[in-house]
């Protein structure tokens, strides 16, 4: 064995000189019966992949198959193409990359089967996550990379046959986050239901150790794709689909916010006895709270469960509490359609013994649906032609959509859940942050405690800063696990919140958006908290950034609180005022307003932007100048970025180095109109 390292030793290193691809296959023969150590990934890039263009069909092949099934060379072949950066032999690597995707579709199976556990998460990062998809970018882009991963998915569930490991739930949720909506019709659409051989490893994954990732693959992508292509001609497909998922996947609390009627149906109808008794409770308990938004909804799913029934389950909701009480309460509202839907599903449950005539009706399917194990998947595919439209949806948001509604009842602290426990010191908001990863706590409750606490302790800014860093680390690479509506504008304000306050800290926001392994709506929600701190602390007030007030550390006694000694104060001056125009004969008296006791609307305030503007501007300029490429999103990555920069750059005004600014700014404005930017 030791000869035989010694001449591939020997091979190796003649690689440097013109070999034919005879003895390039020889060296790769002996590389394939001793294996990619991880000593020889690093000869293999340098020496055989940098001629690959040149290597014959059958040579091109073997190192393909070679290196496609080895974490460690993948990942040190993205680290080379980074390091070469924009250098043409860059896309000798890329093209290598690429080709090894599209042509070795069991390479995410290989790596899979001898993945430690760690190694999987990192698979999966590689794969799923931004970090191989980054170094494509211009060769490739995100439909086409998603097409790739579908191969390299289809052949991992049609191959592997082990299912009981609790990461693979984790790299499907990966994947579908890589782009939710083309991820859901091409990965879904396209793969997993497409037939049998890859739907039923799908359901094992999902049925096995049923956890938050796998409710979150049912409830968060497969039932939002039912949602579109479900209908009276598919539902049931649909119907013999979900009965192969156990029921507790399902959220029942969000059943009715889905928009298909016959998703709805096949739903109720695939739960089971226990499943249906608890969507019934749930639906009483929404009956009685008659919410305007959503009581359409709630009535149409109580029907449609309600046929799942019989009348024995019928004769103890007549008698039910809860249904009684709910009904008292819906017939003494003052809207009459909350009084008719009542009466309608009142009469239904009653049948002749209520006596009630109205010409009111709540229409809902009724519908046959027989359990079969035979799915036609032909009729479950979206159609090609609905992806674009389906862009709309894209997880972008612009600074201008920005909403946030501040409501402090959601965020009461209850001594009963840890998560929500009262947070006085920034070190245990530190720590609450770190428990993320390995609870199920409420990130949205800990960004908008962020923002409370850091606005709390403006003037503690020791405090702040010495916290900075692994505060804003935090929440910059935060992902929305639990797919909150309100995530990013929640994110953006507790950048804020931190930015204002230790502005001169940003620097550690830029190493962050530079060299950090970011989502692309991570890099987006950066760039918002910039231009939106900038603004705050130029003196600029924007609606979708929270200031809350706060008297810290705590609420003054009445004789030390300034605002009620000025309302004192205003009272008595109003009073001598009543005085002295109740005496002056109607004569007319001039006031100047600068005597007005109420100057806080008039009072201007200070730019605080000034002294820190140029650490704002340059490093997000000068990155522009070295040049960004985000692949498929570059164009709509770079107009946000301009966006930033122009913000930024309206906000510095005045500065000496303004102009400084400004001929920097008129250079990036003509690049990016030479790249068809929006400008």
């Amino acid at each position: 064995m030791t000869g035989v390292r010694t001449i591939l030793m020997i091979d190796l290193e003649n690689l440097t000189r013109d070999l034919n691809n005879d003895e390039i296959s020889e060296v790769l023969g002996q590389l394939v019966q001793d294996g990619l150590s991880v000593d020889r990934v690093l000869l293999v890039l340098r020496q055989i992949v940098v001629v690959y263009p040149s290597l014959n069909e059958t040579n091109k092949r073997v190192v393909r198959k070679l290196c496609s099934g080895s974490i460690v060379f993948i990942s040190q072949l993205v680290q080379f193409i980074k390091v070469l950066g924009n250098k043409s032999e860059a896309n000798i690597y890329k093209g290598f990359l690429l080709d090894t995707l599209r042509r070795e579709p069991g390479g995410l199976c290989s790596m899979m089967e001898v993945a430690k556990p760690m190694e999987q998460r990192q698979v999966g990062s590689m794969l799923f996550g931004s970090k191989i998809f980054n170094v494509l970018g211009g060769v490739t882009n995100v439909l086409e990379y998603l097409e790739i991963l579908g191969c390299q998915v289809k052949y991992w569930l049609e191959h592997n046959e082990n299912w009981s490991n609790k990461a693979n739930a984790d790299m499907f949720l990966m994947l579908f986050q890589f782009h939710p909506t083309h991820a859901m019709d091409i990965i879904l659409g396209g793969v997993i239901l497409q037939g049998g051989r890859t739907w039923e490893p799908f359901v094992q994954i999902c049925n096995t150790n049923i956890g938050v990732s796998q409710k979150r693959l049912v409830n968060g992508y497969l039932l939002k794709y039912l949602d579109r292509v479900t209908n009276e001609s598919t539902v049931q497909q649909c119907f013999n689909l979900l009965c192969s998922l156990d029921y507790r996947l399902i959220d029942l609390l969000k059943v009715h916010e889905l928009q298909s009627i016959y998703l709805k149906y096949a739903i109720a109808k695939a739960l089971s006895l226990e499943g249906r008794l608890n969507l019934l409770n749930i639906l009483l308990s929404a009956f009685s709270a008659a919410d305007e938004n959503f009581d359409q909804q709630i009535c149409e799913l109580l029907l449609i469960l309600l046929q799942t029934l019989n009348k024995e389950h019928f004769q103890q909701l007549v008698h039910d509490e809860t249904f009684l009480n709910a009904v008292t309460k819906r017939l003494s509202s003052e809207f009459e359609v909350l009084r008719e839907r009542t009466m309608f599903i009142a009469k239904i449950i009653a049948g002749d013994d209520l006596k009630y005539e109205s010409k009111y009706n709540i229409a809902v399917p009724t519908l046959e649906l027989t359990r079969t194990t035979s799915i036609q998947f032909d009729l479950l595919n979206h159609r090609p032609e609905e992806r674009d439209a389906m862009i709309s949806n894209t997880i972008d948001r612009s600074i201008t959509k920005l909403s946030l509604n501040d409501s402090d009842d959601e965020d009461e602290d209850n001594p009963e859940d840890p998560a929500t426990r009262h947070i006085v010191f920034l070190k245990e908001l530190v720590q609450e942050f770190e428990l993320l990863s390995s609870t199920h706590r409420s990130s949205i409750k800990l960004l908008k405690t962020t923002v409370k606490l850091v606005r709390q302790k403006k003037d503690f800014t020791s405090e702040v800063s010495f916290y900075f860093s692994p505060l804003i680390n935090a929440i910059a690479t935060l992902s929305n696990t639990m797919d909150h509506e309100s995530f990013e504008e929640w994110r953006i304000n507790a950048l804020v919140s931190l930015l204002v306050v230790v502005p001169d800290k940003v620097v550690d926001l830029f190493l962050i958006l530079f060299q950090g392994d970011l989502s692309f709506q991570q890099r987006m929600s950066i760039l918002s908290s910039l231009a939106l701190s900038a603004r705050e602390l130029r003196g600029f007030d924007d609606p979708y950034i929270l200031k809350p007030e706060y008297d810290f550390p705590s609420n003054r006694l009445p004789w030390d609180n300034p605002k009620a000694q000025l309302t004192d104060q205003t009272t008595l001056i109003q009073d001598v005022s009543e005085d002295k125009s109740s005496i002056s004969d109607g004569q007319v008296i001039w006031k100047s307003k600068k005597l007005s006791t109420d100057q806080t609307s008039n009072k201007k305030k200070p730019n605080n932007f000034r002294k820190v503007a140029s650490i704002y501007f340059f490093p997000l300029a000068n990155a522009w100048m070295n040049g960004i490429d985000l692949g498929t999103f570059d164009s709509l990555f770079k107009t946000h970025y301009l966006s930033t920069l122009k913000i930024i750059f309206s906000a510095a005004n005045p500065h000496h180095k303004y102009q400084e600014m400004s001929s920097m700014l008129n250079m990036i404005l003509e690049d990016a109109a030479s790249q068809n930017i929006e400008v």
